[in-house]
């Protein structure tokens, strides 16, 4: 007797149907656990010389995957933030010595620039080759709920985002500066999002860090 097609799809959906459907959406968007994350990579793996840093030419900053230049209609947006931090040492905060600087010394509290947060998230994001140290750069600096993806043959090879409470950031970074822009957020702020976005060769293509309002 000839299976038809639907009847032989649904016996091979019930044979293996726990496998593939269970195990995908694992690979494709995982959810991460912090304690794992800094173990795995603890403070230390994240220090670097200031010598390396500068010896390191900076990626070109990406917007939505493209090259953000004076040819993007978005270029006026971003113009000043990009002059404030060309490189990942001007994103960090650090002692003018040839000790090691850490990628965690993010520099919350200078924020002042529209889109300068995501221009540092990207510079500082940068320096990383594996997407796991990604998330663990989020999970040490107080994020939570953080996903990755680790698909290297799909449209978005590799990726990671978390969140943050704002009076967690606050509390552990001065983020936001300023007394109006802190009671601003808390208002209406009720989580802060990162998020970033690899090639295949995780090379950083598009970075993000955006406000989720009450």
């Amino acid at each position: 007797m000839i299976l038809s097609l639907a009847k032989l799809y649904s016996l091979l959906r019930t044979a293996i149907g726990v496998c593939v459907f269970v195990t995908l959406p694992a690979v494709l968007s995982a959810a991460e656990d912090a304690e794992e994350l800094e173990r795995e990579f603890p403070r230390s793996a994240f220090e670097v010389s200031i010598a390396d840093l500068s010896a390191v030419e900076e990626r070109p900053f990406m917007f939505a995957g493209r090259i953000m230049d004076e040819e993007r209609p978005r270029w006026r947006e971003f113009e000043s933030a990009l002059s404030k931090r060309p490189t990942a040492l001007s994103c960090l905060i650090y002692a003018d010595d040839a000790g090691p600087v850490s990628l965690l010394s993010f520099d919350w509290s200078n924020f002042t620039l529209i889109h300068e947060e995501e221009v540092c998230v990207f510079r500082v994001f940068s320096r990383f080759d594996d997407i796991k140290m990604a998330a663990a750069w989020m999970a040490w600096s107080g994020f939570s709920s953080i996903r990755t993806i680790s698909d290297p043959d799909g449209k978005t090879p590799f990726a990671a985002n978390g969140l943050a409470e704002p009076e967690y950031l606050y509390s552990q970074t001065g983020y936001p500066s300023g007394f109006l822009q802190r009671k601003v957020a808390n208002l209406v702020v009720n989580a802060y999002r990162i998020g970033v976005k690899y090639n295949r060769e995780m090379a950083i293509v598009s970075a993000s860090f955006s406000k989720i309002s009450k």
